[in-house]
């Protein structure tokens, strides 16, 4: 419906998107998290960031790499343009005591490799895309 698309610049917002994401995460700066997300993933991620903060836990993610990213679907749905993009990334991925900053649980030495489907919606036209599903694979 977007006669303006363009797949390779939506796949360049889609990774840029993906680092800001994971920046804000870090932080736990939930404004920047919910002007990038729709509201269904915002009140998920707000959950698993206040069990965080009522443990004294902050989870963190360093050193990322992103090593592909594609577009794996594209469709529209009652009226709602959906893109879904498949990344792979390495990073280290822990979590750690807030007031001691010792690591609780995964490593801040040994990377991981992941995989992950970002799915990404509109109204249809061209409006702003939000993160509105992150699923691992």
């Amino acid at each position: 419906m977007d006669h303006s698309f363009d797949p390779n610049q939506f796949l360049k917002t889609a990774q840029d998107t993906f680092f800001k994401v994971q920046g804000a995460w870090n932080k736990q700066d939930t404004a920047t998290l919910s002007r990038l997300c729709g509201t269904e993933l915002m009140q998920t991620w707000e959950q698993e960031l206040s069990q965080l903060r009522a443990s004294g836990r902050q989870n963190r993610m360093e050193n990322i790499a992103l090593s592909s990213s594609e577009i794996s679907e594209a469709w529209t749905e009652s009226g709602q343009d959906f893109i879904t993009v498949r990344l792979q990334a390495n990073l280290l991925d822990y979590t750690v005591d807030a007031k001691s900053g010792a690591v609780v649980s995964g490593s801040d030495s040994e990377p991981i490799h992941f995989e992950e489907y970002w799915t990404f919606s509109r109204p249809v036209g061209p409006n702003a895309w939000k993160l509105t599903a992150v699923q691992q694979a």
